[in-house]
């Protein structure tokens, strides 16, 4: 009914015009389809834990399920981990290409945080730095030399008292041919007070340096507290690391230790085994299950470097028999990433040269 050059339409539907000139002769045009597709829904976003933050502190924000992902500060992935405050907001996509915005969530600085950590640095590369820090049943972190300091406290192992698991430490160095023996610490704030100077805090602390990659086992106090807590490891060359201060040769990271007071619901860890190093086995453990975004694949066995070389296929199939995904494990913990995956029912198969093993994983987003 409109009687205008133009129109603008924001419903389905078949369009004409009928145009009419000077003589007052008409023609009129073939039919327009127009499709009006449907926004998705409002996403919404979660938060792992306190939206108030102290320095070197991290929270993960996670969008409600879409076809793709923008964050208000550029990030493409559901889930982004945030340490700075500000308003963080996130557009998805629907796979007709229309989209919808977040509310924003505010990310604020806590000002009275009883948790500043002292500093702690080395300042020069030339005789050895942490290169490697990795941990039974949770990260593992090839860092390289980043300039005397890092934080990497997105990095986290859950733990629980009164249990144990097993660190292990490698030094790089710039120059293979002409290595320096360094000394390794690592502290761990139990009681969550803010230093690593209480009673039980200094966990590794071989006497003599070294050159090569160190493995230790490091128990849980009963009275450690609940909650996210620091590890701080350090690496020096010319004397045992302090967990304060700065030095000349070698390097300091932080890592997050969170401490459960329910007990995990995961494999136990030998001693003896995570110190000699197990070969890769044939046994595998799938968790979490039921699974969200991330499915932790973790085989048996502690020698990480030949992992990649012992033959493990995983095949991922669905409830109906078809094959969703396949691929070969080349770590001794892998993350698989399911979160494009629809809820239901799977059956995960991992061969290996000599066995087969198959669980069922609920997938639950």
């Amino acid at each position: 009914g409109a009687t205008t050059q133009s129109i603008t339409v924001n419903t389905s539907g078949s369009f004409s015009v009928t145009v009419t000139n000077a003589n007052n002769c008409t023609a009129t045009t073939a039919e327009t389809m127009v499709t009006v597709n449907p926004l998705p829904a409002t996403p919404t976003i979660t938060a792992s834990g306190p939206l108030s933050l102290c320095p070197g502190e991290t929270v993960t924000l996670t969008s409600s399920l879409g076809n793709s992902y923008k964050w208000s500060n550029g990030a493409a992935t559901r889930s982004i981990n945030v340490t700075s405050p500000g308003n963080y907001s996130v557009t998805v996509k629907s796979g007709t290409a229309c989209t919808a915005t977040s509310l924003v969530t505010q990310v604020t600085l806590k000002i009275n945080c009883s948790t500043l950590y002292c500093t702690a640095s080395g300042t020069s590369i030339l005789k050895g730095y942490i290169n490697k820090v990795f941990v039974c049943r949770g990260f593992n972190n090839t860092s390289g030399w980043n300039g005397g300091y890092s934080n990497f406290l997105q990095f986290s192992k859950t733990v629980s008292p009164g249990r144990g698991f097993g660190i292990g430490i490698v030094p790089g160095y710039t120059n293979p041919c002409n290595k320096t023996a360094v000394f390794m610490r690592v502290w761990i704030d139990w009681n969550g007070d803010g230093d690593f100077t209480d009673a039980g805090e200094l966990v590794v602390a071989p006497a003599a340096p070294t050159i090569a990659k160190i493995k230790r086992w490091i128990c849980v106090p009963p009275t450690a507290k609940p909650g996210k807590t620091r590890m701080r490891v350090a690496v020096r060359q010319d004397a045992p690391p302090l967990s304060c201060g700065n030095f000349k040769f070698g390097e300091v990271e932080d890592y997050t230790i969170n401490i459960t007071s329910a007990r995990l619901e995961e494999p136990d860890t030998n001693k003896a085994d995570w110190e000699m190093e197990e070969e890769p086995g044939i046994e595998f453990s799938i968790y979490p299950n039921p699974v969200m975004d991330k499915m932790i694949i973790e085989r048996s066995g502690f020698n990480e470097s030949k992992a990649a070389n012992t033959m493990a296929e995983m095949t991922v199939i669905s409830a109906n028999g078809a094959i969703i995904m396949q691929s070969r494990l080349t770590s001794l913990v892998q993350t698989v990433d399911v979160s494009k995956f629809a809820n239901g029912i799977y059956f995960v198969t991992i061969k290996t040269g000599i066995s087969k093993t198959t669980k069922k994983v609920v997938i639950n987003h």
